[in-house]
């Protein structure tokens, strides 16, 4: 499956997610844990050129609050759940007014920031966003890996949220698609300094795991010649359908429907008005509490 195109990817390198003189971002944790879960995904942006129409997408799609952080028109704001955030929306002009554009940003917890930024450069990759730090969200920059997939690095200076399970319009997995998943797995082992192995039914494919539990998954860009290299967000929903049908009254488009041979149709991929991919997913926990967990 493709998921981002080159012209995306063109005009995201152009974009940084958050502005250096961003005010007021609420800690990742209230109160402050102090525990580094390095490995874990623990926070997400969504950079675009229509806030309007995305914030109205994902509020009345997953039924979230907002938050205003910085007005118009360089807006920076939070969706909530309950008045507690779980992403960010950021403005960000298109470098091609005749393109829509968005996408979504994913944060990896690692003890030490410039040190991953470093293997990153010492892999072929480069630094995206610079290295930078607010008193209350801690410290995080954006690179991109030598499989030219991006994700953002943070150390939280409050420490990271507990594990959890999700439930409607949370975070659930994060999957990277690679041309090369062997050498992103590599990577990511060195990055976060956790268990990064090979999954015993599917050759080819990885698994990241901290603390105990399921993290992330690297898989094959099923085009490898064509395809660029990116991570892509699953959100779990409480009906496949349902959520389906609703994504496109509200201007989204389905580019993977659910297929009984992928998860028993229990998994979709969407595109938002803005461009920006993700992933749908109805996920069933198991008992031994040890699958993918927020």
């Amino acid at each position: 499956m493709k998921i981002i195109s080159m012209t995306a990817m063109a005009l995201l390198l152009t974009a940084p997610a958050i502005q250096a003189s961003e005010p007021g971002l609420p800690p990742l944790t209230d109160p402050p844990s102090n525990k580094v879960l390095a490995g874990k995904f623990v926070w997400a942006d969504l950079v675009t050129d229509d806030v309007e129409s995305v914030k109205t997408f994902y509020t009345s799609l997953f039924n979230l609050g907002w938050q205003e952080i910085r007005p118009a028109p360089e807006t920076y704001g939070l969706f909530t759940i309950e008045g507690r955030p779980v992403a960010g929306l950021a403005y960000h002009e298109a470098p091609d007014e005749q393109t829509p554009y968005g996408r979504w940003i994913h944060y990896m917890s690692v003890d030490d920031v410039a040190r991953a930024e470093n293997l990153v450069a010492d892999a072929g990759g480069r630094t995206v966003l610079s290295r930078r730090s607010f008193d209350q969200r801690g410290e995080f920059a954006i690179v991109m890996g030598p499989d030219q997939a991006l994700v953002g690095l943070m150390r939280s200076s409050t420490g990271d949220p507990e594990d959890y399970r999700s439930t409607h319009g949370e975070w659930l997995w994060r999957e990277l698609y690679s041309a090369d998943p062997a050498a992103s797995a590599a990577l990511y082992e060195g990055i976060c300094q956790c268990e990064v192995f090979e999954r015993e039914d599917s050759e080819g494919q990885y698994i990241i795991a901290s603390q105990d539990y399921l993290r992330a998954s690297i898989n094959s860009l099923a085009d490898a010649e064509k395809g660029v290299a990116s991570w892509l967000g699953y959100v779990q929903v409480a009906d496949i359908p349902a959520t389906l049908k609703r994504v496109e009254e509200l201007g989204g488009t389905i580019l993977f429907a659910p297929s009984p041979e992928v998860l028993d149709g229990r998994l979709a991929v969407i595109k938002d008005p803005s461009g920006a991919y993700m992933g749908l997913v109805t996920w069933d926990y198991p008992e031994d509490n040890t699958e993918a967990s927020q």
